[in-house]
């Protein structure tokens, strides 16, 4: 199958691959697929920025029965086409967003949208149960720094790990000291964006869920209209 409108929306830490070398999961959207998807293997060094539409060529994932998991066709790569119009894009996706984590549950959906009300944000380990998360990337952050977002959703609260690539490298170039600064560098702290989470689930535990990336983008102002005398 030949996609010519994948839209990338995330990337995720890089994983060791026996066969491929450095590898990214990538996440992301096609309007004629009418779906999320994950696509593997991409290379680390593989320019394919967010908001990027694409053509890729795609198969099955034998190993990963999740629908939305693909693997690209042997020998091929994602091809840059062009910037998708990122307005448009987001309007377009934030009528997909589901109400909660407990609905992708329900739906056995491993990637979704939701508009989180946020809480707080934190570093700190992982839990037992998100070990197996643990890239195999050498000098990876120490997993005392992980970066972690509180939020609600329409179900209930939440604390999540945000796996985005970008915000690991952003915190990899900082002193210690500055990691604060990566919440304002995501727009969170900033009332005048909305956002929008792009999660997903593991293959082996699709109940445990993390943050691929993170979806910022700027009030639209409203128009006013005044029917009062002039």
């Amino acid at each position: 199958m030949v996609l010519e409108d994948f839209v990338m929306l995330g990337r995720t830490v890089p994983e060791q691959s026996k066969k491929h070398g450095l590898v990214v999961c990538s996440a992301g959207y096609s309007r004629e697929l009418r779906q999320f998807l994950r696509i593997y293997p991409v290379h680390l060094f593989d320019r394919v920025p967010r908001w990027s539409q694409c053509r890729v060529r795609l198969r099955r994932n034998p190993s990963d029965s999740r629908i939305e998991s693909w693997r690209i066709a042997e020998g091929d790569s994602i091809d840059v086409l062009g910037r998708a119009n990122r307005h448009d894009e987001w309007d377009f996706l934030r009528t997909l967003a589901t109400g909660s984590i407990a609905q992708l549950n329900e739906q056995r959906a491993s990637l979704g949208l939701l508009v989180p009300t946020l809480k707080g944000f934190r570093f700190h380990n992982m839990s037992p149960n998100e070990e197996f998360l643990l890239p195999l990337f050498p000098g990876d952050l120490p997993d005392t720094r992980l970066p972690r977002i509180l939020f609600d959703d329409e179900a209930g609260a939440h604390d999540l790990q945000l796996r985005d690539w970008g915000s690991h490298l952003f915190l990899m170039k900082q002193p210690t000291a500055q990691h604060g600064n990566l919440w304002s560098a995501l727009k969170l702290t900033d009332p005048q964006y909305d956002h929008l989470f792009l999660v997903g689930n593991h293959a082996q535990h699709r109940n445990s869920w993390l943050i691929i990336s993170v979806l910022s983008e700027r009030n639209r102002p409203q128009c006013a209209f005044d029917f009062g005398e002039p």
